[in-house]
């Protein structure tokens, strides 16, 4: 694809070096690519190539150009584009072009805490989307709408507006807005209260956006699975999906995103008794908030305002000054090692399942096994008999990347089923008790 766009830009004219990266830029959108995505579309839009654009083809460009930069926690840059596919979408006289620019600008509004506005500009783009009998646009925008009601506190209004996204989306066929009108929908159902449903609905959205190789998607879906975990006492598993959806993250490069996943784990950490680096990650996020222009949107405040007086209880003041303050000097890299570090730490400590476990626990001495902190995850859940689905549910993994741990698993334990997995496990704990009843030998040297 690289030397592709490469050669097009060497030998080709801009116009078809533009129609290549448009037609790239859903791809850079899903899989993560968001620089290297809006440096080709600034080449192409810039200001030599965009005078020989077809104005519909610029929209498309300028449109795809502004979600990659919001995606990026740039919203003044997003909103420029915005503005220009506007522009170029009315020169078009193209009506669908004209309501994706609405939607874009909407969403930039509503990322920067401007609600109404964000409200008016989507339901223009909603009318235009309907009046072209576009499902997939009016599904993709009544998300957008259903996310300013949850944003505004309007919370059974969301969930109303999100289930009619997602009949307009299962209507369309299109996995991705489905998957993200059903993650929405999660979120407003833990806002509300009801984190069993919102458990549910995360999880469906993730295997659909695993299905179809969204990373931003799996990102952001498998922390809501570890919120809703986490309210559910599953702590463990909690913590699983926010160390795996870090590694998302990452390959994403949102710095916005990555504040949301710093509040959560601030969140664990406090459900784990662990204040103090906790005190350090709020005052990094508010910092970085500030820094770079995006506001925490109402059902994030409301994360925020449950973790923090935890926190101040059990922190004395200039403890927690000390700490706030020291978390608003890091830099975005430094407090996410930290977070993770403590977090790591905290749950092996405090972290505990809401499934309940053989009293024995032999699957606690596989420790010995030399098994990865993944294996130990899925050899614990085998000693429960649990199935491939299973575990990959708890594990917020695939059924084939379960089987892959398995077979190594096995092999590590020297057996050849996985119902000896549980055997193998209370050898090792006998094996260890052996060890420890052994006569202590005199050293004459020492």
């Amino acid at each position: 694809m690289r030397i592709a766009l490469s050669w097009y830009r060497e030998h080709e004219t801009g116009a078809a070096l533009a129609t290549l990266v448009n037609a790239l830029g859903t791809f850079w959108l899903v899989r993560g690519h968001l620089v290297e995505g809006l440096r080709w579309m600034r080449i192409v839009l810039g200001a030599e190539e965009q005078q020989a654009l077809d104005p519909n083809l610029r929209a498309d460009l300028a449109c795809a150009a502004g979600w990659l930069a919001l995606r990026q926690g740039l919203p003044d840059v997003s909103h420029e584009y915005a503005r220009e596919s506007l522009a170029a979408a009315r020169v078009g006289a193209h009506p669908v072009r004209v309501a994706a620019a609405l939607r874009l600008l909407g969403d930039v509004e509503g990322r920067t805490g401007n609600y109404a506005r964000a409200g008016e500009l989507m339901r223009e783009s909603l009318q235009f989307y309907r009046d072209a009998a576009d499902t997939t646009g009016i599904a993709d925008t009544l998300t957008g709408l259903a996310g300013v009601a949850m944003d505004t506190g309007h919370f059974a209004d969301a969930e109303r507006i999100f289930r009619d996204a997602i009949e307009a989306a299962t209507l369309t066929g299109d996995a991705i807005i489905l998957a993200r009108a059903i993650d929405s929908l999660s979120v407003a159902l833990h806002a509300s209260g009801d984190a069993a449903g919102a458990l549910g609905c995360a999880e469906r959205a993730l295997d659909l956006y695993r299905t179809h190789g969204n990373v931003r998607g799996i990102a952001i879906a498998m922390d809501h699975v570890g919120k809703c975990s986490r309210s559910l006492g599953d702590l463990d598993r909690a913590w699983t999906c926010h160390r795996d959806s870090l590694e998302w993250r990452r390959k994403v490069g949102d710095p916005r995103g990555m504040v949301v996943w710093l509040e959560a784990v601030a969140a664990l950490l406090a459900k784990c008794d662990a204040f103090q680096p906790a005190a350090i990650i709020v005052g990094a996020t508010d910092t970085i908030r500030q820094r770079g222009g995006f506001p925490a949107h109402n059902q994030e405040k409301a994360q925020l305002e449950a973790t923090l007086p935890l926190i101040r209880a059990q922190v004395p003041a200039k403890q927690f000054a000390t700490a706030w303050s020291r978390g608003a000097l890091m830099s975005l890299p430094d407090i996410v090692d930290l977070a993770y570090e403590a977090a790591n730490r905290a749950v092996a400590v405090g972290g505990h399942q809401a499934v309940p476990t053989s009293s024995s626990e032999p699957s606690g001495r596989l420790d010995d096994a030399g098994l990865t902190p993944r294996e130990l995850d899925v050899a614990r859940l085998l000693t429960m008999r649990l199935s491939d689905k299973e575990i990959g549910r708890r594990l917020s993994i695939s059924p084939r990347t379960v089987s892959t741990h398995v077979t190594v698993i096995l092999g590590k334990l020297g057996v050849h089923s996985r119902r000896d997995v549980l055997r193998a496990a209370a050898e090792l704990k006998s094996d260890r008790a052996a060890v420890g009843r052994q006569p202590a030998i005199s050293d004459p040297d020492a």
